[in-house]
């Protein structure tokens, strides 16, 4: 089986990278620093524009609304997972685990982007470089609280189907209690 990924790592700035490696008109010593944080600073070389630096924030940025609608798929999958408390193997929650270990992947590679995309735009020149960083960074943030919401909602459902299973097996126990009560006491009053 083969798996599509949705992002591979160093995916939006390479793709930028192709945009911009025909553009050499520009020259801005403020765009050396970011190489030292940068996993290939040869190819930095020509990011001498903050147009360079918005393009990659540009595909940055639709790379994390990709993943982000598929986490909302995930979410909405787990919301609305009907489970059965007699169902001892819940596929429906191992399906939505297995889809968020699925993207898992690109997800720590599109963070590991979005992270070096932000220490190479601090270490710039570029005026209001917070703004760029604040953008994307609110998508990652919106990306990790999605994870969390859908392990969260996973591990609520599971909860509720292990309490109601023990409150079942409480149940017959006590049913079972008064039944071994209510036959002793009458085997007594017999003799």
């Amino acid at each position: 089986m083969t798996v599509n990924r949705l992002y591979i790592k160093h995916q939006a700035f390479d793709s930028a990278y192709e945009e911009v490696k025909n553009e050499t008109s520009f020259q801005d010593n403020g765009y050396e620093l970011p190489k030292t944080y940068h996993h290939d600073p040869n190819k930095l070389d020509i990011f001498k524009h903050y147009t360079h630096y918005f393009s990659w924030l540009n595909k940055l940025y639709a790379s994390t609304n990709d993943l982000i609608n598929e986490l909302e798929k995930i979410y909405n999958d787990a919301k609305n997972a009907n489970l059965s408390i007699l169902n001892f193997r819940n596929k429906a929650i191992s399906n939505i685990l297995s889809d968020l270990e699925r993207i898992s992947v690109d997800l720590r590679d599109l963070k590991n982007d979005i992270l070096e995309f932000e220490n190479c735009i601090l270490a710039t020149n570029i005026r209001g470089n917070h703004g760029y960083i604040a953008v994307i960074s609110g998508q990652r943030k919106y990306i990790d609280s999605l994870e969390a919401r859908i392990i969260e909602t996973c591990n609520r459902k599971i909860y509720e189907i292990s309490s109601v299973r023990v409150s079942v097996v409480g149940i017959i126990v006590g049913l079972c209690a008064v039944f071994v009560a209510t036959v002793s006491l009458y085997l007594n009053y017999i003799n």
